[in-house]
């Protein structure tokens, strides 16, 4: 064996070593600009500028059902929507209160042009709808969406218009406010203008309720009538008939001069009829939510907001007496989450610290690595500042998950100065041999962890991913770029300049020790390579197929803020005072474990057939690494003091404490659930309502039959009855009643009609007109509901109409013009891709009509593109990786001798995941990605060294034991700080709005753990072989063109 008689100089260490005033200066200005980004850098919760490919448009038509709104609305509206460009798909929802319409576009679309599209599209199709069709919304999807402070009022004292004083005392003075964009109420009803018809008081003057309505239609305008000239002047006409007072509207003449509306008619400023109800802790109560502006400052602006509510809102005296609750305050969350994800950075800078000071046993050499961290992360901040992104938990953890990383390269450049140094080098000579020495490797090293994020950040096709994993990327490209820098640049003039020692540094006696133990371990295992191999395959082909396949997988992680709501789906047939029963016994139930709870507020709101029982917990204690590692210990020897219970005890609790009521579904998530069921979709498509029906009724019969499955629903179980009117011709011909007359006015009785405004001097007031309540109550009713013959002869409908009552649908659902059926089934299933097969082998034999199809719901959908994206990724990343290492190498197969500490690096990945029941959830799978291009560093700096210490005349076996030896103590420094750096976030239940970090930091400690391990002996193992592989293979070809030749 020969030392190394080659001497490598890099330019950055140079020019660091013989420039050292130019770098202090460029040290001092990065500290300065760095500090001004630090103080200016805007704080956010959540990254802003995602403008999704999507819109969701609601057209408002209420007290209808699903047929009609199908035909007079979505149709229309679906033909107006398909001209729409970079339109992709358009799913329609047709309901007994409206018709709802998701709209997805094309990626990249100019969101801002699809929506002036969308908005004049619905302006067009307004011709087609009915005349009583008012109002739609259009809904983009951003974080500006959701309110940044939402707080509750009760009202204790009664109130004659609770919406106008919401609107006057609390609305107005927020939206005053700078950055404040809108302030929506909840729960206060606006009062109006009713004019409810009395049938019997109609009846009895000959009043006929379709002639009224049309002629209320009429009255009530202003309306522009040209212009006339006088006196050489140019005068504009406006015809005026509005009303000016509530007693005129009463005066108004329905029959001759003499009945006037007030005698058939009861015309009141009130309340209309409630059909939604919120409350707050038990009482009735309004509740506001406070939205901002896209470029408002989140904290700052939601502290003004609840100064304002403290100082000027709750003192006002027509306030007087009311209870204010913040129920959610995004400002708050954003310190919290913030704050909670430094503290745990911290942390893992102290750790990493005492892991360096371990084995360099050098302070000074230490604080020199560990100065690669604040200075990394400085630059990070920098790039942050000028790139015009804020510190959100996105970037926030990307700046985490550095803390262990950018101190790698620092520990190789220092490590390899160290040896120098201990080899009795001057501090001159040693800084910049050394550090040229490793230079190539760490860049390489670097730049791969650079090339794993490119296919992620920028060749997704799920634009939302690509959007959020470029935040939590580009922060750890930035800081491991800076790190390589800092480590070139300022390590090697920091190590001359701190450490002046001149004597030969030792290095620690242990670490000595196990480095002899590990040479002759891989001595061992050189000698016997292929039961080595041989184990490590089987060990990796056991936990690739057992272990992977006992870790729960989960697509359900919802976010929360130690929240939860219990969701109640209500039969058609229950009243409003059964619902609000239901919502008191959840309420009462909640109250009577305050204490144990730890419950801070519940928030209510229900309709007839809907409820929402929505529970505030305090925030919970037990956030920091330290806590939760002792309440573990704790717990398990029976010494912890008994605390409130967590969100997630409260909640299984509350199932097994709330009644069971027939026909009641309660839930506490948005999707439908039991205690031990998930539930999963299949929609049939179709044009006839009705086949779609019967087909749907034959898979139910073979869906109830698979294992597993413990029901099986159809769309149409959630159809409310409905009474069908069939207009008899004959006998409206011979009353000579005309079939609009007929359907107009059953439709004005029941449903009402909404007129113009009327206009009082400081607002407009809605007007309504309906017969009333008492009057539409029962079939009776309508059957008695007086028409007009051509005579006067008034006619009961049941005298003209016969009366059918049917199942109706609950919703008709259609996919790009075409109507489907959904069927839902409950399974107890924990393997989704289990039961996707055995559905597969059912849709496979069963022959549908020309036509119709049926396919596996959005569940599935959305769990094979996030599979196909994450397995893209992946693939990606190891071909960029192995393209890099073919630069590095000059060689096609040495990189595979690198590559193949990926693949077991996923062995620890599963063990660690099944070993501490975290589940295979969204922040695990961002961790597997990130931790193939952590991986394979130490590899690649062993494999270099290997290499080069062949071309210094070392044989195979003895390049890769001395190689071996000599990163053995940088291999373990580096894999251990990142290991120490991720703990407080694997323990910690520091979490993003509920979703938590933890399994991120267990994927990736579980990795690097087994990657380590394998890096030191089966990356040696693979260098062997693909060597021999490259020899044999080398003069196999040069045999066969050396043949060749001499034939020729």
């Amino acid at each position: 064996m020969k030392e190394p008689s080659q001497n490598r100089e890099s330019f950055l260490p140079r020019l660091s070593v013989r420039r050292p005033v130019s770098i202090l200066m460029i040290f001092c200005a990065v500290l300065m600009v760095g500090a001004i980004s630090y103080h200016k850098l805007p704080i956010s919760l959540f990254p802003a500028g995602f403008d999704p490919p999507f819109l969701w448009v609601w057209v408002s038509y209420r007290t209808s059902n699903p047929s009609e709104v199908e035909e007079q609305i979505t149709r229309p509206m679906e033909q107006q929507f398909r001209t729409v460009r970079h339109l992709e798909e358009i799913y329609s929802f047709s309901r007994s209160n409206g018709a709802g319409f998701w709209l997805e576009f094309e990626k990249n679309t100019d969101m801002d042009v699809a929506y002036n599209q969308i908005y004049d599209r619905l302006e067009r199709a307004r011709a087609e709808m009915p005349e009583d069709q008012r109002y739609y919304y259009i809904n983009r999807f951003s974080d500006d969406d959701e309110s940044v402070v939402y707080f509750a009022v009760n009202l204790k004292s009664s109130q004659d218009d609770v919406y106008y004083l919401m609107e006057e005392c609390v609305q107005k003075p927020l939206e005053r406010l700078e950055g404040i964009a809108k302030v929506e109420i909840w729960g206060a009803y606006q009062k109006v203008i009713q004019i409810e018809l009395d049938a019997a008081r109609a009846q009895a003057h000959d009043v006929n309720l379709y002639e009224l309505v049309n002629n209320l239609q009429e009255d009530n305008f202003a309306l522009s009538s040209g212009w006339v000239m006088d006196a050489g002047k140019k005068l504009y006409v406006r015809s005026i008939g509005r009303y000016k007072t509530i007693e005129e509207i009463s005066k108004i003449p329905v029959k001759g001069s003499n009945i006037l509306l007030g005698h058939v008619a009861d015309v009141s400023y009130s309340v209309p009829e409630r059909r939604w109800f919120r409350r707050l802790n038990r009482e009735p109560a309004v509740s506001i939510g406070v939205f901002k502006e896209s470029t408002a400052n989140t904290v700052g602006i939601c502290n003004e907001i609840v100064q304002t509510i403290d100082d000027k809102i709750k003192n006002d005296p027509r306030l007087k007496g009311a209870a204010f609750e913040i129920l959610f305050n995004q400002g708050d969350h954003i310190l919290e989450a913030v704050g909670n994800l430094r503290t745990a950075g911290l942390w893992g800078a102290f750790f990493a610290f005492w892991v360096l000071f371990f084995f360099l046993r050098h302070w000074r050499m230490t604080m020199i690595v560990i100065l690669a961290i604040p200075l990394s992360l400085l630059g990070t901040i920098i790039f942050l500042y000028f790139y015009g992104w804020s510190l959100n938990l996105m970037t926030l953890m990307g700046l985490m998950i550095c803390v262990g990383l950018v101190v790698d390269n620092a520990i190789v450049i220092t490590e390899s100065i160290f040896l120098a140094r201990t080899k009795g080098e001057l501090p001159d000579r040693a800084a910049i041999r050394g550090a040229g020495e490793v230079a190539l490797a760490v860049t390489t090293a670097t730049l791969t962890t650079v090339v794993v994020f490119l296919p992620l950040m920028f060749m997704n096709d799920d634009i939302g991913f690509t959007f959020y994993i470029q935040r939590i990327g580009m922060p750890v490209v930035v800081a491991i770029l800076s790190s390589l820098v800092i480590a070139l640049l300022i390590i090697p003039l920091a190590t001359k300049v701190l450490i002046k020692s001149s004597h030969p540094m030792e290095s620690s006696k242990l670490i000595e020790k196990l480095s002899i133990k590990y040479r002759r371990a891989l001595q061992w295992v050189m000698n016997h390579k292929f039961d080595s191999a041989l184990i490590g395959f089987l060990i990796f082909i056991f936990s690739q197929t057992i272990i992977a396949g006992m870790v729960p997988k989960t697509d359900m992680a919802e976010g929360n803020i130690n929240d939860f709501r219990l969701r109640f789906d209500i039969p058609e047939n229950y009243t409003l005072e059964k619902t609000e029963k239901i919502v008191r016994t959840a309420e009462e139930l909640l109250f009577q474990k305050a204490k144990e709870y730890d419950l801070r507020a519940v928030d209510s709101h229900y309709s007839r057939t809907w409820a929402s029982v929505h529970a505030y917990l305090n925030p919970s204690r037990d956030l920091i690494w330290w806590r939760v590692a002792a309440k573990s210990i704790g717990e398990i020897l029976g010494i912890w003091p008994q605390g409130p219970m967590d969100r997630q005890a409260v909640i299984d609790e509350m199932k097994e404490r709330m009644p069971k009521i027939p026909g009641v579904e309660m839930r506490t998530s948005w999707r439908r659930e039991s205690s031990s069921e998930s539930v999963v979709e299949l929609t049939v498509y179709g044009d006839d309502t009705r086949t779609l029906i019967e087909l749907a009724e034959g898979f139910k019969r073979h869906f109830k039959s698979l294992p597993n499955v413990t029901g099986v629903e159809l769309e149409t179980d959630d159809g409310s009855d409905e009474v069908q009117v069939t207009l008899n011709r004959e006998l409206a011909q011979r009353y000579n009643l005309n079939p609009s007359y007929i359907a107009g006015t059953i439709s004005y009785a029941l449903r009402g009609y909404d007129l113009a405004d009327f206009q009082a001097p400081d607002r407009e007031i809605p007007m309504r007109t309906q017969l009333a309540k008492s009057d539409r109550e029962t079939l009776e009713q309508l059957k008695n509901l007086p028409f007009y013959s051509q005579s006067g002869v008034p006619l009961p409908l049941a005298s003209a109409a016969d009366f059918k009552i049917t199942k109706g649908l609950g919703e008709i659902s259609r996919h790009n013009g075409q109507t489907n059926l959904e069927i839902k089934i409950f399974t107890s299933e924990d393997h989704l891709e289990t039961l996707s097969e055995r559905l597969d082998a059912i849709m496979a034999n069963v022959q549908l009509p020309r036509g119709y199809s049926i396919e596996k719901g959005r569940r599935f959908q959305d769990m094979d593109e996030s599979n196909q994206a994450q397995q893209f990724g992946i693939i990606m990343a190891i071909v960029f990786v192995f393209l890099l290492m073919g630069v590095l190498f000059e060689s096609f197969v040495m990189p595979l001798s690198v590559i193949i500490s990926i693949p077991f690096s996923f062995t620890g990945v599963y063990w660690i995941l099944f070993l501490t029941g975290t589940p295979m959830d969204l922040m695990a799978g961002i961790g597997l990605i990130i931790l193939i291009g952590i991986v394979v560093n130490n590899a690649i700096v062993l494999v270099d060294l290997i290499n080069h210490l062949r071309k210094d005349g070392f044989s195979r076996i003895d390049a890769i034991l001395e190689a071996g030896q000599r990163r053995f103590r940088p291999i373990l420094m580096t894999a251990l700080t990142t290991i120490c750096g991720l703990l407080p976030m694997a323990m910690g239940n520091a979490a993003l709005i509920g979703i938590p970090y933890a399994p991120l930091g267990r994927t990736i400690i579980g990795g690097l753990i087994s990657a380590t391990f394998m890096t030191l002996f089966m990356v040696p193992i693979a260098y062997a072989y693909f060597d021999e592989l490259r020899v044999f293979s080398g003069d196999f070809l040069a045999k066969f063109f050396r043949k060749k030749e001499q034939r020729a």
